[in-house]
């Protein structure tokens, strides 16, 4: 929250107390975006995603980038994953597939063309 919240400011607002106790103790898992190496289906939710031969999280939705070209997929993984390039694999139809994790935009990550 803190990309959309200013606590340095002197000014109560309605959950507050709540943003701060969550800024304190973050939650133990954090949204991420794959990169997904999918042949003939994309991410659709719920699949799991493995690291170091576990399933560490879930994949919460995806598809095809067509902007990209790429398979794209987000999901949830515990904070301590959380680190650019990181080789996972997410289990579509039953299969695993590479992916990697991304921590820019797969498109437009500056937002010039929103801008333009």
């Amino acid at each position: 929250m803190d990309r959309f919240i200013s606590f340095e400011k002197g000014v109560d607002f309605i959950g507050r107390s709540k943003a701060e106790r969550e800024r304190a103790a973050p939650p133990g898992r954090r949204l991420a975006t794959f990169v997904v190496e999918a042949n003939d289906a994309d991410v659709h939710g719920y699949e799991p995603i493995w690291h170091d031969g576990a399933v560490a999280g879930f994949c919460t939705s995806g598809g095809l980038s067509h902007w990209t070209g790429q398979s794209i997929a987000l999901g949830f993984l515990p904070r301590e994953h959380i680190r650019d390039g990181l080789a996972v694999e997410i289990e579509i139809l039953g299969k695993r597939r590479p992916a990697r994790l991304i921590t820019q935009a797969p498109f437009d990550a500056d937002g010039a063309r929103m801008r333009g």
